[in-house]
């Protein structure tokens, strides 16, 4: 009678962690399925950040865009805004 007991107690705590891990696989799905679209919508536009430095020599491609400092950029933003690359001041915690 025992060992039935045991088997039945562990048998419900192999559904409820079945049903947690279903669930938590939908909420991935749904996050996955948001991500997937946020990247389609982003990919006319698209930004880089340099948040201390950005040194010439190294190359940043937005999208379809370059970008090659001929200078040092401290603290920039850098857009792919209508298909033109802009560069804005970054300040932290934007």
């Amino acid at each position: 009678m025992r060992v039935k007991n045991e088997k039945v107690l562990y048998l419900k705590k192999l559904i409820d962690k079945a049903t947690t891990i279903k669930s938590r696989l939908e909420e991935n799905k749904k996050k996955i399925i948001q991500l997937r679209k946020m990247i389609e919508e982003s990919k006319s536009e698209g930004i880089v950040i340099a948040r201390k430095m950005l040194y010439p020599g190294v190359s940043v491609r937005v999208n379809n865009k370059l970008l090659m400092p001929e200078k040092e950029i401290s603290s920039v933003q850098i857009m792919n805004i209508n298909d033109e690359i802009k560069l804005y001041a970054y300040v932290q915690g934007e």
